[in-house]
């Protein structure tokens, strides 16, 4: 699902294009992440909606509750890694602590005890997404990346009680369409 929501962000950013070329020629990489953004949001929401032990926690960051001990947070990944303004909030996060307001709002996603925090995030390849990972990033700690989509890298999973022999995953990039800053296809 967290695949198809970017991969549907970016198809929208790109119909856009086609149909309004000068409403996006002008957008640098930034105000595309953020229009991505708000659509990732809006596919997500749409596609969790019903489904059990999977919430949308809305504080000031959108965050998807998986179960009770997992947050999934969405984010461009301009350099490879998550680029966040330090706020108090952000330096938490990135300890893997939340503040009370915060846990608060959890508690109505049924999380009671604090959840790790990982970041599903993306890279722009041009106008199309180039990389989908998973990540966790936390102070102190070693952090993992798991590919989900595109670019050729493998994974070693981390091996969970109740998982016997989990496997590598290899995640293999596939030719895309390109179109380029004016929406027309590059050759």
């Amino acid at each position: 699902m967290f695949t198809d929501a970017h991969l549907g962000a970016a198809k929208r950013l790109k119909d856009v294009g086609a149909k309004v070329p000068e409403a996006i020629a002008a957008l640098d990489r930034t105000e595309r992440a953020n229009f991505l953004h708000g659509q990732v949001r809006n596919l997500i929401t749409a596609g969790v909606e019903g489904t059990p032990g999977v919430a949308i926690t809305d504080w000031s960051i959108f965050t998807v509750a998986v179960g009770a001990d997992l947050l999934v947070r969405f984010k461009y990944l301009g350099g490879g890694r998550p680029a966040n303004v330090p706020t108090n909030q952000q330096k938490l996060l990135a300890k893997q602590q939340y503040p009370q307001e915060v846990f608060d709002l959890l508690a109505v996603a049924g999380i009671t005890d604090a959840p790790t925090t990982v970041t599903c995030g993306y890279t722009l390849d041009g106008w199309d997404i180039g990389r989908i990972m998973i990540r966790r990033d936390c102070e102190g700690h070693e952090s993992w990346a798991y590919d989900i989509y595109g670019g050729v890298a493998v994974s070693e999973p981390l091996n969970f009680a109740g998982i016997e022999e989990a496997k590598p995953a290899v995640v293999r990039s596939r030719k895309v369409q390109r179109l380029d800053e004016t929406g027309t296809k590059d050759v």
